[in-house]
């Protein structure tokens, strides 16, 4: 009778733990597609933002402003010219972004874009605004959001799923173990 109640045990276990980690895999997958989206969405709206302002008032004195709204903050700002010159960065290190920049050129995109989605193998993930104002003016304001926060929130999001993944087959062989006690005893 003990031998009959372990294996009914055991696959209900088993069972139990293969829906549960397909539902668990698929809620961790879609949670952080969402939070990336709303990444790429943030970083869109804030760089359509600075390039609407820089188009409506173009001035040092605004390109000074959009650069100082993205200083100390997990984003980066580059504004550049028609000629694909840096007029002004928030970031100190340009160099770094160089070959990020180049993107640029090579896309003959005239709307908004993300240029580099790739927020596992790239610190930053990149977008860019092409502006052009009434004095003939043109280029680009680039945006560098850092890929930290995503990667963060990654980490968590897999120590609570595992924690909740091994709590749950704690708590499975405690409830089997109540009732194969119960269930087996003699009346």
């Amino acid at each position: 009778m003990h031998k009959i109640s372990t294996k009914l045990a055991a696959y209900f276990i088993v069972s139990f733990h293969v829906l549960e980690t397909r539902l668990m895999v698929y809620l961790h997958q879609n949670i952080i597609h969402a939070r990336v989206d709303e990444e790429y969405s943030r970083l869109l709206a804030s760089g359509s933002n600075h390039r609407n302002v820089l188009e409506d008032h173009y001035s040092d004195e605004t390109i000074t402003h959009i650069v100082l709204m993205e200083a100390e903050r997990d984003r980066e700002v580059i504004i550049t010219g028609m000629n694909g010159g840096i007029i002004r960065s928030s970031y100190e290190d340009v160099d770094a972004l160089l070959p990020d920049l180049s993107l640029l050129k090579s896309s003959d995109d005239q709307k908004d874009c993300i240029l580099i989605p790739d927020w596992k193998d790239s610190p930053y993930i990149v977008s860019a605004h092409p502006y052009k104002v009434s004095t003939g003016q043109s280029g680009y304001v680039v945006m560098f959001q850092s890929s930290q926060p995503i990667e963060r929130l990654v980490g968590k999001l897999n120590l609570h799923f595992g924690l909740a993944g091994g709590a749950s087959i704690i708590i499975l062989f405690v409830i089997y173990s109540i009732l194969s006690k119960f269930l087996t005893r003699p009346f």
